[in-house]
C-alpha cells in the first residue's frame, strides 16, 4: 500500500504544502476553512504525520548543499529561485549552501568535500559532466543527493532533468531533415567528445547517413566569451559550416558574433540552435531559436525531491524527465 505522504494531504484539501505544514505544526493562524479541509483530509486519508518531518519543519538548522558550475549560464539563476523558494516555505526554511566550481573536475571534489564537511542534510547536484569518479564520489556520501538539470546513466542517482540526449538528437535531425550534411556541435564540456550531448549528436548524423570522422564537428567551450570568439574565427576561417547546435547561448552568441563579423549571415550562410531560452537568447541579433526548458520547475522538484529523501518517505519516481520544446526564432530559416 502506497504511503500517505503530506504532498497528498495537500492535494486532497486544495490548499498549499505551507498550508498543511502550519496545521501540523501549530505554527501560525490558519483559515478556520482551510483548517477543517486539511483536518478533514488527514482523517479521510488517514495521514500519521512524520515525526522526523514535523521536527525538519520547525528545526532552524537544517542546510541543504547545492552546488553548480562556475560558468556563466543565466539559466542557473531560475533553477536556483526555485530551489531556494521551496527551500524558503513555512514548512521547511531550509538553509542553503552554496557552492560552485570550474570545469575542473577536482574543484568539483574540492567544493563537494567542502560541503560534506560542514555537515549539511542533503545537496542538490548540476554538472554538465559526471566521470564514474565524480558518480561514484555521489553515491558514496552517507546524506542524501539529488542531480538537477544534468543527464546521468547512472540510475541509481536520483535526477530531475530533461532528457539532454534527445533533445540534440531531435535539434541536429531537424537539420539533416533538411538534408544538411556538415553540421556542427558547440559542448560547453571541455570534455567535448564524451557526454550524452555529444552522443545524440553524433547519433542523429549516423541516423541520416553521415559518417567519417566527426571530430572536426565537435568544438568545447574556452574560458570566457572572449577566448570563444577568437576560437571560432579561428574555426570558421577554415571551416564554414551548414549549422550549429550549440549547448548554451553564451557559446552559440560568441560563433554567431564571430560569423557575422566575418561577413557570414545567420540565418542565410549557417543556422543556429541553442539550449539555454534565456536572455541572451532573445537579445542577439538575430534573436536565437532555442531549445527550453522549464528550470525553474525543474529547481522546485529538485527541491521537492531531495526533501522526501531527507524525511525518510517513500519515492515513486526517483528519476524525473521533464519536458522541453523549440522556440523558433531568427538564427533559423
Amino acid at each position: 500500500m502506497k504511503k500517505v505522504t503530506i504532498y497528498d494531504v495537500a492535494k486532497e484539501a486544495d490548499v498549499s504544502l505551507a498550508t498543511v505544514s502550519r496545521v501540523l505544526n501549530k505554527s501560525a493562524i490558519v483559515r478556520p476553512d482551510k483548517e477543517k479541509r486539511v483536518l478533514e483530509a488527514i482523517k479521510k486519508l488517514n495521514f500519521r504525520p512524520n515525526e522526523i518531518a514535523r521536527g525538519l519543519a520547525r528545526k532552524r538548522s537544517t542546510t541543504v548543499g547545492v552546488i553548480v558550475p562556475e560558468i556563466s549560464r543565466t539559466s542557473a539563476a531560475e533553477l536556483l529561485s526555485g530551489i531556494f523558494d521551496t527551500a524558503n516555505m513555512d514548512m521547511y526554511k531550509y538553509s542553503i549552501n552554496l557552492k560552485t566550481y570550474t570545469s575542473n573536475l577536482e574543484h568539483f571534489e574540492e567544493q563537494w568535500n567542502s560541503l560534506i564537511s560542514s555537515q549539511v542534510d542533503g545537496i542538490l547536484v548540476m554538472c554538465d559532466y559526471l566521470d564514474e569518479h565524480t558518480k561514484t564520489l555521489i553515491k558514496s556520501t552517507n546524506v542524501p543527493v539529488v542531480l538537477f538539470s544534468t543527464e546521468c546513466d547512472d540510475k541509481k542517482i536520483p535526477s530531475v532533468s530533461i532528457n539532454f540526449t534527445q533533445a540534440v538528437y531531435d535539434a541536429t535531425k531537424h537539420f539533416t531533415d533538411k538534408k544538411y550534411t556538415d553540421i556542427v556541435f558547440l559542448n560547453r564540456d571541455a570534455n567535448v567528445h564524451t557526454g550524452f550531448q555529444t552522443n545524440g549528436f553524433e547519433k542523429a548524423l549516423k541516423d541520416a547517413g553521415i559518417s567519417g570522422d566527426l571530430s572536426k564537428n565537435v568544438h568545447g567551450a574556452k574560458k570566457n566569451y572572449e577566448a570563444d570568439y577568437a576560437y571560432f574565427k579561428e574555426v570558421l576561417s577554415k571551416h564554414k559550416p551548414q549549422a550549429v547546435v550549440s549547448m548554451s547561448s553564451a557559446l552559440a552568441a560568441a560563433f554567431m558574433n564571430a560569423a557575422q563579423d566575418m561577413g557570414i549571415k545567420i540565418p542565410e550562410d549557417i543556422e543556429v540552435i541553442s539550449f539555454s531560452d534565456d536572455q541572451t537568447a532573445q537579445m542577439l541579433r538575430p534573436t536565437l531559436t532555442s531549445v527550453t526548458q522549464q528550470v525553474y520547475r525543474i529547481g522546485v522538484y529538485a527541491m521537492r525531491l531531495l526533501t522526501k529523501y531527507m524525511l525518510n518517505e517513500e519515492v515513486d519516481q526517483p528519476i524525473i524527465e521533464d519536458s522541453y520544446e523549440f522556440i523558433w526564432r531568427g538564427s533559423t530559416k
